[in-house]
């Protein structure tokens, strides 16, 4: 058998040639299982993180305050042991074996005493290279005829340079392949070629475009660009060899677009969603609670949790973020009935279900009640319990879905890792993730297209001439650096016979690599190299400097921004009136038609009828109605809605809600009358009580002065709004009551925050707000256009002729109203409060007859049309000026909601204003 061997030849086809029966071309894992199964030395090889954790073991057994690594084991020792365990595997590809390593540092010191220690270790990949050398010396023939090296024998790693010798003293041919010499010094092309391999100045001809870099703005460019010239030629491309680095999407897009094969070439990674599940899982084993991660968990496309469970969740977290509050008590309650109509009645016979009650304690457990110290650790017994949870749902997907049968076995692997531990901190944890997840995985959906022009991966697989190579993805991928060992360390190793490798073996494998692609090529390199890649700033590849220092070698300073010049060419230079070439190559290019975007329509027309009230109205939906009936319609008509993953309060609105019900439990059944001191020292105790589940994220690392600054308001808040109460001689009759009315024939429902009585026994309805400008409140009382208070009022009124209003800002601790109960601080208002509610009414009922005739209006963009016909200059004039004609009119005004509504994309208004 003739094998191809280089460093960078793993993932390559066999063979190129049009009969290669009995050739291969291997790269150091595809060597190694060749040699391994040739030599009757397969077995069980274990994933690398079981190797760290069986390291971890050894120095854990050997662990005392002198180890020399017993400061970083103590602090993380799942690192700590993945470090010594990578050096030991340097050490052993140098040739250490079974040999006492020299006592002259530290460090090899503490891999001596681990390595004696009588625990399994499994064999890696450098004791697997050891063991082939060990069967090559005792005679076991390889049968291997001819092995041809892609470099020089003398840049591999010392093990593999000792296994090649072995392999020829069995009879084994070894070939070094040439590097082909350039043809010839007439193109740029030839010319760097030669100056690389004989340092002499190049000559470079500012007309020729045989070596190009191309630059483009981004990586979508820059693929546009490469897709123009092989689909500008195609007859062409079958002596063209494309190096694709990384992933192919964004370049497979393009080449779709012109008619061309794609590559199909997908970058491993970590991030992908099924690979998350397992991360998030154990994200949601800590306390406190992450809301965050909680709700990323909720919301995966395919979460380990019912899809009805999920939604209940989020449901109860957009409502209040946290874990085991009222809300979460609901949603939770949802959760067990529907778990009993959807899945337990539904189900089958033949298989065994936990019951409602269950199946709700269970998610209780694991997404509430027991959460752990991220210092002292989850007890392997939990860990237990979730991986095994999560397999039994990957289990379902595995044979049909390839990340998801990935994810299970990632999953299977941290359970084993971690067997041998009682408990563990999340540090250690989210290493061993690490470990365990590595790289990730390819995206299984890409696919791979037959083309004419031949497609490797790196440069160092170029291993046959080509007249075109084209390099993808030309910008800077740093590799890595090797260990750093002491001159002291390597040359005690060197006299017992442990020979470490060079800083600069590595990169000058790789410089050979870039070099093999340069050398192979005939006619014309062209390397595509984008300056931004995914919104970040890219740089061209390390070989550029190479190539560029080469080129100036021996030019004077006045030449050198000609040479460059010459040498490359920027995407916008390609394209001159309709016409775009590159490199000989050429195309016609057709301009795209335009048209003007439409502008948005300030309305839009229904079948008249087909809107009408739904089964009950509120305060929200009257205002909505008011200000902007397209906002209404889509929200409470069409039943639109951010998604609750989206709608998570945080802020003014977490703290507001948090706020409210600590005034709802002080004043909860039976009433109670409240001092300003004793108020404020239970407002506190509740504002710890609450946090977890109803503001959470403030429990987080980081948060510390956020959550003094915000308790410290909070119980001030109370303090001052008990004191008003107090000072005005006002006793609280009931929090949270609910009123009714009808309007239109239609259900009215609203909820006081608080029901007051005053010395006269009139009711004072007071509503909370929690918010840093007064301004706008104090505005519409002085105004009449407080519709929310209005709205109070005339619920009250059937019970309550003579109810008084206001509002309670619980920030500023101020109380808003102009009821004559305030005296000198009582707001002057411009029309009483019936006034305001027959107005209210009066526009809600024009704008409710527009939307049952058909007419659906987006009130923001006509307020914008009226702005740009008019002679006002702002908006807010615009506005006012339309509060005092609708008054006038008797009607009332409410703002449109542009600035905070969800379907600003949808009416045309993009939230510009």
């Amino acid at each position: 058998m003739n094998i191809v061997f280089g460093t960078y030849l793993d993932s390559l086809t066999w063979s190129d040639k049009p009969a290669a029966i009995g050739e291969l071309r291997l790269g150091p894992m595809g060597m190694l299982g060749l040699l391994e199964t040739r030599l009757g030395l397969t077995g069980n090889y274990v994933h690398p993180a079981r190797r760290i954790s069986q390291y971890l073991q050894r120095m854990q057994s050997i662990d005392n305050p002198g180890a020399w690594f017993h400061r970083s084991f103590s602090a993380d020792p799942w690192s700590t042991a993945k470090q010594m365990l990578s050096w030991r595997d340097t050490l052993v590809a140098s040739g250490w074996q079974d040999t006492a390593l020299p006592s002259t540092s530290a460090r090899l010191q503490a891999l001596g005493d681990i390595e004696a220690v009588d625990l399994p270790l499994s064999a890696g990949r450098e004791d697997r290279l050891q063991s082939i050398a060990l069967s090559l010396k005792s005679g076991i023939p390889a049968h291997i005829e001819t092995l041809t090296l892609s470099e020089p024998r003398s840049i591999l790693p010392a093990i593999w340079q000792q296994i090649l010798a072995l392999l020829a003293g069995q009879g084994t041919h070894i070939v070094e392949s040439a590097v082909p010499a350039p043809q010839g010094t007439t193109t740029n092309l030839s010319a760097i070629q030669h100056a690389l391999g004989s340092l002499n100045p190049p000559h470079i001809d500012t007309g020729d475009d045989s070596l190009l870099l191309i630059s483009a703005e981004t990586e979508w460019d820059a693929a546009e660009t490469l897709a123009r010239y092989l689909a500008s030629a195609p007859a062409d491309n079958s002596t063209t060899t494309l190096i694709c680095q990384g992933s192919s999407d964004i370049l497979d897009q393009a080449l779709q677009r012109h008619g061309l094969p794609q590559i199909g070439a997908s970058s491993d990674s970590p991030w992908r969603t099924a690979l998350q599940i397992l991360p998030l899982v154990i994200a949601n084993c800590w306390e406190p609670v992450d809301v965050n991660r909680l709700v990323e968990l909720l919301s995966l496309p395919s979460p380990p949790i019912r899809y009805f469970a999920a939604r209940h969740l989020l449901s109860a977290l957009a409502s209040e973020p946290g874990v085991g509050g009222e809300a979460w008590k609901n949603a939770m309650e949802k959760i067990g009935s529907d778990y009993q109509t959807k899945v337990l009645d539904q189900a089958s016979g033949n298989r065994k279900l936990p019951s409602a009650a269950e199946y709700v304690q269970q998610l209780e457990a694991f997404l509430h009640t027991e959460r752990f110290d991220p210092a002292t650790g989850i007890p392997y017994r939990a860990l237990e319990e979730r991986c095994q949870w999560l397999m039994e749902f990957l289990g379902a997907y595995a044979d049909r879905d390839s990340l998801m049968a990935e994810a299970l076995s990632q999953t299977s692997e941290l359970l084993h890792v971690s067997a041998s531990m009682n408990h563990i901190p999340r540090i250690t944890l989210e290493r061993m993730l690490d470990s365990v997840i590595g790289v990730g995985a390819s995206n299984p959906l890409v696919q791979s297209h037959a083309a004419a022009y031949q497609v490797v991966h790196t440069p160092g697989q170029v291993l046959s001439p080509t007249s075109t190579t084209i390099w993808w993805n030309f910008t800077s991928n740093h590799s890595g650096s090797a260990a750093w060992w002491s001159s002291q360390e390597r040359q005690s190793l060197a006299e017992s016979g442990i020979i470490l490798e060079e800083t600069s073996a590595h990169s000058l494998r790789e410089s050979r690599s870039w070099q093999l692609a340069l050398q192979n090529t005939s006619k014309r390199l062209l390397l595509f190299a984008p300056r931004q890649i995914c919104g970040e700033t890219a740089y061209p590849h390390p070989f550029w400097d190479e190539i560029r220092s080469v080129a100036l070698c021996g030019e004077n300073h006045s030449h050198e921004e000609a040479i460059l010049t010459a040498l490359t060419r920027h995407e916008h230079q390609l394209q001159q009136q309709g016409r775009w070439s590159l490199a000989e190559r050429r195309m016609s290019l057709t301009a795209l038609s335009t048209a003007d975007l439409p502008e948005p329509e300030e309305s839009c027309t229904v079948q008249a009828g087909a809107i009408a009230l739904g089964k009950h109205l509120s305060y929200s939906q009257m205002s909505m109605l008011i200000g902007c009936p397209m906002n209404w319609t889509l929200k409470y008509h069409a039943g639109l809605r951010a998604a609750d993953a989206h709608s998570l309060p945080t802020g003014n609105q977490m703290i507001g809600s948090l706020c409210h019900r600590i005034v709802e439990l002080l004043y909860a059944e039976p009433v109670k009358q409240w001092k300003p001191d004793k108020a404020a020292q239970k407002a506190r105790e509740l504002f710890h009580e609450l946090t977890r589940s109803m503001a959470a994220e403030l429990l987080l690392e980081g948060h510390e002065v956020e959550i003094r600054r915000y308790e410290r308001a909070i119980v001030e808040a109370v303090r001052k709004l008990v004191d008003a109460i107090c000072r005005l001689n006002l006793k609280v009759e009931e929090a949270e009551r609910k009123l009714e009315g009808t309007l239109q024939g239609t259900p009215f429902i609203g909820f006081a925050d608080l029901i007051l009585r005053t010395p006269a026994g009139e009711p004072f309805v007071l509503d909370l707000k929690w918010s840093y400008a007064t301004k706008y409140r104090k505005e519409e009382i002085e105004q009449g256009s407080a519709l929310q208070l209005a709205t109070y009022n005339w619920l009250m009124a059937s019970e309550e002729p003579n109810t008084h209003t206001g509002y309670f800002l619980l920030a500023q601790g101020e109380l808003l109203s102009d009821s004559p109960l305030l005296g000198d601080e009582a707001l002057p208002s411009a029309v009483p409060l019936d006034t305001t509610w027959q107005m209210g009414q009066l526009s809600f009922v024009q704008s409710l007859q527009g939307l049952q005739s058909g007419r659906v209006e987006a009130r923001g963009i006509l307020e914008r049309k009226l702005l740009e016909n008019s002679d006002v200059d702002k908006l807010d004039k615009l506005q006012s000026e339309r509060r005092e004609e609708m008054a006038r009119n008797k009607m009332l005004y409410i703002k449109p909601p542009c600035g905070y509504c969800d379907y600003a994309t949808l009416c045309g208004m993009g939230g510009s204003l």
